[in-house]
């Protein structure tokens, strides 16, 4: 965890996309990736059902990191308007509210339209 901290601080570019369960309208997974100077980049994904107790010293590194990526001179990267998504984490305490990071929305599209909807879920868009 000590490498991924260290590789996020010299990092100041990140995307980050957030997934959830649409039935219950509830945020289960935040999706990061570094997009450092140089190779190699990371992947960190925060399972929110599988999170370590808050009083751990892995919970006070993923603090770390989330501080880390919020810091006011980053630019953070999303598919989504970021701040509507990433709202329901506050409870975790990870950054302060507001973000003051700079947020770029990468696709303006209004939903997918790279496969045809799920039979299994006719009403998910």
């Amino acid at each position: 965890m000590q490498k991924l901290i260290n590789h996020v601080r010299n990092c100041n570019e990140f995307t980050f996309d957030t997934a959830g369960e649409k039935s219950i309208k509830q945020l289960t997974l935040i999706q990061i990736q570094t997009i450092p100077q140089q190779l190699p980049f990371f992947v960190i994904l925060v399972e929110l059902a599988h999170l370590p107790p808050i009083n751990s010293l892995i919970h006070l590194q993923i603090k770390q990191l989330f501080e880390l990526i919020f810091k006011f001179r980053n630019n953070i990267y999303s598919w989504v308007p970021l701040r509507k998504k990433i709202y329901p984490a506050i409870v975790y305490q990870w950054f302060e509210w507001p973000i003051k990071t700079a947020v770029g929305q990468i696709n303006l599209l209004s939903k997918c339209t790279c496969h045809k909807s799920s039979p299994y879920r006719p009403n998910e868009p």
